[in-house]
Protein backbone atom coordinates (compact mmCIF):
# COMPACT_ATOMS: atom_id res chain seq x y z
CA UNK A 1 0.00 0.00 0.00
CA UNK A 2 1.59 3.64 -0.75
CA UNK A 3 2.14 5.71 1.33
CA UNK A 4 -0.42 8.51 1.87
CA UNK A 5 -0.31 11.51 -0.62
CA UNK A 6 -1.06 14.86 -0.84
CA UNK A 7 -4.57 13.82 -2.29
CA UNK A 8 -5.24 11.64 0.56
CA UNK A 9 -4.82 14.88 3.18
CA UNK A 10 -6.29 16.76 0.01
CA UNK A 11 -9.92 14.60 0.15
CA UNK A 12 -9.45 14.88 3.62
CA UNK A 13 -9.69 18.49 4.47
CA UNK A 14 -12.67 18.76 1.52
CA UNK A 15 -14.47 17.46 4.59
CA UNK A 16 -13.61 20.42 6.81
CA UNK A 17 -14.91 23.62 7.13
CA UNK A 18 -12.67 26.60 5.78
CA UNK A 19 -11.44 27.67 9.26
CA UNK A 20 -10.44 23.82 9.94
CA UNK A 21 -8.19 23.70 6.55
CA UNK A 22 -6.79 27.01 7.34
CA UNK A 23 -5.38 24.85 10.35
CA UNK A 24 -4.75 21.34 8.90
CA UNK A 25 -1.40 20.13 9.32
CA UNK A 26 0.37 17.20 7.36
CA UNK A 27 2.00 14.44 8.95
CA UNK A 28 2.96 11.08 8.64
CA UNK A 29 6.45 9.34 7.47
CA UNK A 30 8.91 12.24 7.94
CA UNK A 31 11.79 11.00 5.00
CA UNK A 32 9.89 8.79 2.96
CA UNK A 33 13.15 6.90 1.40
CA UNK A 34 14.66 6.83 5.22
CA UNK A 35 11.14 5.31 6.22
CA UNK A 36 11.10 2.76 3.65
CA UNK A 37 14.59 1.92 4.45
CA UNK A 38 14.26 2.15 8.51
CA UNK A 39 14.90 -1.63 10.35
CA UNK A 40 12.15 -0.40 12.43
CA UNK A 41 9.05 0.99 11.67
CA UNK A 42 8.33 3.36 14.42
CA UNK A 43 5.03 5.39 14.72
CA UNK A 44 5.25 8.34 17.57
CA UNK A 45 1.26 9.22 17.65
CA UNK A 46 0.87 13.14 19.50
CA UNK A 47 -2.04 14.76 20.04
CA UNK A 48 -2.81 18.14 17.97
CA UNK A 49 -0.31 20.42 16.32
CA UNK A 50 0.51 23.25 18.77
CA UNK A 51 -0.37 26.84 17.73
CA UNK A 52 -0.04 28.48 20.70
CA UNK A 53 3.55 27.76 21.92
CA UNK A 54 5.27 27.44 18.43
CA UNK A 55 4.28 29.93 15.24
CA UNK A 56 6.60 27.30 12.80
CA UNK A 57 4.16 24.76 13.13
CA UNK A 58 1.42 26.96 11.47
CA UNK A 59 3.47 28.49 8.86
CA UNK A 60 5.17 24.70 7.97
CA UNK A 61 1.61 23.43 7.58
CA UNK A 62 3.38 19.95 7.81
CA UNK A 63 5.05 18.25 10.52
CA UNK A 64 7.05 16.38 8.38
CA UNK A 65 8.71 19.39 6.72
CA UNK A 66 9.17 20.94 10.17
CA UNK A 67 10.99 17.98 11.77
CA UNK A 68 13.16 17.66 8.48
CA UNK A 69 14.17 20.78 7.67
CA UNK A 70 17.64 22.33 9.08
CA UNK A 71 17.29 24.74 12.04
CA UNK A 72 16.88 24.26 15.57
CA UNK A 73 14.36 21.25 16.19
CA UNK A 74 13.03 22.50 19.90
CA UNK A 75 12.80 20.35 22.22
CA UNK A 76 9.97 17.98 20.97
CA UNK A 77 12.38 17.49 18.06
CA UNK A 78 15.48 16.85 20.25
CA UNK A 79 13.02 14.11 22.43
CA UNK A 80 11.87 12.05 19.23
CA UNK A 81 15.15 12.18 18.13
CA UNK A 82 16.41 10.74 20.86
CA UNK A 83 13.56 8.27 21.51
CA UNK A 84 14.52 6.91 17.71
CA UNK A 85 17.89 6.97 18.58
CA UNK A 86 17.40 4.28 21.57
CA UNK A 87 14.57 2.54 19.77
CA UNK A 88 16.56 2.05 16.28
CA UNK A 89 20.18 1.73 18.06
CA UNK A 90 20.06 1.07 22.01
CA UNK A 91 20.95 4.24 23.34
CA UNK A 92 21.74 7.82 22.88
CA UNK A 93 24.94 8.60 21.69
CA UNK A 94 27.14 10.72 24.27
CA UNK A 95 27.66 13.31 21.50
CA UNK A 96 23.80 14.03 20.54
CA UNK A 97 22.54 17.42 19.08
CA UNK A 98 20.19 18.78 16.29
CA UNK A 99 22.02 17.30 13.21
CA UNK A 100 21.89 13.91 15.22
CA UNK A 101 18.09 14.52 16.14
CA UNK A 102 17.34 15.05 12.76
CA UNK A 103 18.85 11.96 11.16
CA UNK A 104 17.96 9.77 13.82
CA UNK A 105 14.24 11.14 13.51
CA UNK A 106 14.02 10.54 9.38
CA UNK A 107 13.72 6.69 10.16
CA UNK A 108 10.53 7.47 11.51
CA UNK A 109 6.86 8.70 11.30
CA UNK A 110 4.39 10.79 13.20
CA UNK A 111 0.96 11.59 13.05
CA UNK A 112 -1.38 13.81 15.63
CA UNK A 113 -5.06 12.61 16.19
CA UNK A 114 -6.63 15.58 15.61
CA UNK A 115 -4.97 17.60 12.66
CA UNK A 116 -5.85 21.00 13.42
CA UNK A 117 -3.56 23.40 15.52
CA UNK A 118 -4.60 24.13 18.94
CA UNK A 119 -2.82 23.23 22.61
CA UNK A 120 -4.00 23.36 25.89
CA UNK A 121 -5.01 26.75 26.14
CA UNK A 122 -7.64 26.99 23.41
CA UNK A 123 -10.21 24.94 24.52
CA UNK A 124 -11.45 24.65 28.00
CA UNK A 125 -11.17 20.78 27.83
CA UNK A 126 -8.19 19.62 25.84
CA UNK A 127 -8.13 16.22 26.20
CA UNK A 128 -11.88 15.98 24.77
CA UNK A 129 -11.50 17.90 21.82
CA UNK A 130 -8.90 15.57 20.73
CA UNK A 131 -10.81 12.23 21.53
CA UNK A 132 -13.51 14.14 19.70
CA UNK A 133 -12.07 14.80 16.37
CA UNK A 134 -10.36 11.35 16.31
CA UNK A 135 -13.60 9.49 16.86
CA UNK A 136 -15.15 12.11 14.38
CA UNK A 137 -12.11 11.04 11.66
CA UNK A 138 -11.85 7.48 12.88
CA UNK A 139 -11.74 5.97 9.34
CA UNK A 140 -9.08 8.02 8.14
CA UNK A 141 -6.85 7.74 10.88
CA UNK A 142 -6.74 4.35 10.54
CA UNK A 143 -6.46 4.73 6.77
CA UNK A 144 -3.23 6.56 7.25
CA UNK A 145 -1.73 4.09 10.29
CA UNK A 146 -2.70 1.20 8.20
CA UNK A 147 -1.02 2.75 5.14
CA UNK A 148 1.64 3.38 7.18
CA UNK A 149 2.10 0.35 8.43
CA UNK A 150 3.91 0.77 11.59
CA UNK A 151 5.43 -1.90 14.30
CA UNK A 152 5.99 -0.51 16.82
CA UNK A 153 3.67 2.92 17.74
CA UNK A 154 4.87 4.94 20.96
CA UNK A 155 1.70 6.70 22.06
CA UNK A 156 2.73 10.22 23.38
CA UNK A 157 0.82 11.69 26.25
CA UNK A 158 -2.38 11.87 28.45
CA UNK A 159 -4.34 13.45 25.42
CA UNK A 160 -3.32 10.65 22.77
CA UNK A 161 -4.04 7.80 25.75
CA UNK A 162 -7.26 9.00 26.16
CA UNK A 163 -8.18 9.21 22.57
CA UNK A 164 -6.18 5.97 21.63
CA UNK A 165 -9.11 3.42 22.66
CA UNK A 166 -12.13 5.64 21.46
CA UNK A 167 -10.42 6.20 17.71
CA UNK A 168 -9.50 2.22 17.58
CA UNK A 169 -12.84 1.04 19.35
CA UNK A 170 -15.19 3.87 19.67
CA UNK A 171 -15.55 3.43 23.31
CA UNK A 172 -12.24 4.49 25.87
CA UNK A 173 -13.62 1.82 28.39
CA UNK A 174 -12.99 -1.30 25.25
CA UNK A 175 -9.63 -1.54 25.82
CA UNK A 176 -8.50 1.44 27.68
CA UNK A 177 -4.52 2.12 28.02
CA UNK A 178 -2.88 3.65 30.83
CA UNK A 179 0.96 5.44 30.66
CA UNK A 180 3.39 2.75 30.92
CA UNK A 181 1.67 0.12 29.81
CA UNK A 182 2.38 -2.31 26.31
CA UNK A 183 0.23 -3.75 24.44
CA UNK A 184 1.73 -6.39 22.31
CA UNK A 185 -0.09 -6.62 19.03
CA UNK A 186 -4.28 -6.49 17.94
CA UNK A 187 -4.55 -8.86 14.90
CA UNK A 188 -8.38 -7.71 14.34
CA UNK A 189 -6.79 -3.44 14.71
CA UNK A 190 -3.80 -2.44 12.53
CA UNK A 191 -2.39 -5.98 11.87
CA UNK A 192 1.31 -4.51 11.09
CA UNK A 193 1.12 -2.78 14.37
CA UNK A 194 3.28 -5.89 17.10
CA UNK A 195 3.87 -3.42 19.84
CA UNK A 196 2.76 -0.16 21.41
CA UNK A 197 3.88 1.76 24.58
CA UNK A 198 2.29 4.34 26.34
CA UNK A 199 4.25 7.41 27.50
CA UNK A 200 4.50 10.97 28.01
CA UNK A 201 4.62 13.06 25.50
CA UNK A 202 8.67 13.87 24.77
CA UNK A 203 8.26 17.88 25.76
CA UNK A 204 6.35 17.23 29.25
CA UNK A 205 6.91 19.98 30.90
CA UNK A 206 8.39 19.45 34.73
CA UNK A 207 10.27 16.14 33.59
CA UNK A 208 14.25 15.15 33.18
CA UNK A 209 15.28 14.25 30.16
CA UNK A 210 16.13 10.77 31.85
CA UNK A 211 12.74 10.33 33.60
CA UNK A 212 11.20 10.67 29.78
CA UNK A 213 13.57 8.56 28.30
CA UNK A 214 13.15 5.66 30.72
CA UNK A 215 10.01 3.96 29.63
CA UNK A 216 11.22 4.24 26.35
CA UNK A 217 14.73 2.48 27.40
CA UNK A 218 12.43 -0.28 29.11
CA UNK A 219 10.35 -0.40 26.15
CA UNK A 220 13.22 -0.96 23.50
CA UNK A 221 14.48 -3.56 25.77
CA UNK A 222 11.85 -6.26 25.59
CA UNK A 223 12.24 -9.21 23.92
CA UNK A 224 9.05 -8.08 21.96
CA UNK A 225 10.32 -4.91 20.62
CA UNK A 226 14.17 -6.72 20.09
CA UNK A 227 12.61 -9.20 18.39
CA UNK A 228 11.09 -7.09 15.70
CA UNK A 229 15.15 -6.20 14.90
CA UNK A 230 16.90 -7.88 11.90
CA UNK A 231 20.11 -7.19 14.04
CA UNK A 232 19.02 -6.01 17.68
CA UNK A 233 21.27 -3.53 18.87
CA UNK A 234 23.32 -4.51 21.88
CA UNK A 235 21.79 -2.88 25.32
CA UNK A 236 23.93 -0.56 26.78
CA UNK A 237 25.30 -1.29 30.30
CA UNK A 238 24.10 1.86 31.60
CA UNK A 239 22.12 5.15 30.01
CA UNK A 240 24.17 7.51 28.30
CA UNK A 241 23.22 11.23 28.03
CA UNK A 242 24.69 14.57 26.63
CA UNK A 243 25.36 17.33 25.19
CA UNK A 244 27.90 17.01 21.59
CA UNK A 245 29.58 20.25 21.77
CA UNK A 246 32.53 18.55 20.43
CA UNK A 247 30.24 17.32 16.98
CA UNK A 248 29.76 21.08 16.72
CA UNK A 249 25.79 20.46 16.99
CA UNK A 250 24.60 21.95 20.14
CA UNK A 251 22.23 24.12 19.63
CA UNK A 252 19.86 25.97 22.40
CA UNK A 253 16.89 23.40 21.60
CA UNK A 254 18.99 20.90 23.34
CA UNK A 255 19.51 19.23 26.15
CA UNK A 256 20.18 22.67 27.92
CA UNK A 257 16.89 24.06 26.65
CA UNK A 258 15.49 20.61 27.79
CA UNK A 259 16.65 20.98 31.19
CA UNK A 260 15.66 24.33 31.52
CA UNK A 261 12.29 24.66 30.61
CA UNK A 262 11.20 21.07 28.82
CA UNK A 263 7.75 22.92 27.93
CA UNK A 264 7.66 23.85 24.15
CA UNK A 265 6.44 20.62 22.80
CA UNK A 266 6.08 21.08 19.05
CA UNK A 267 3.11 18.71 18.87
CA UNK A 268 0.91 20.36 20.98
CA UNK A 269 0.82 17.56 24.06
CA UNK A 270 1.41 19.41 26.93
CA UNK A 271 1.11 17.44 30.40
Amino acid sequence: MPLPDDAFFEKWKAELSPEEQEAFVLDGAIDEESWNDAPLKILFVTAEPDFVTDDSIKEAGDMRKLLSDDGPPGVFGMGLGRWAAILLEGKVPKKFGRVSARHMTANTAIINLKKTGGGPELADSPARGVVNWALAHQERLLDQIEALAPEVIVLCGDRVLAAWPVMLYGDAAERPIMRGEYAWSDPDVLPSVKAILATVSPAAPGMKTELKNAEIEQFAASQEVRALHENPPELPEEASEGGDAAEGEESPAGDAEAAKTDDADGAGEQE
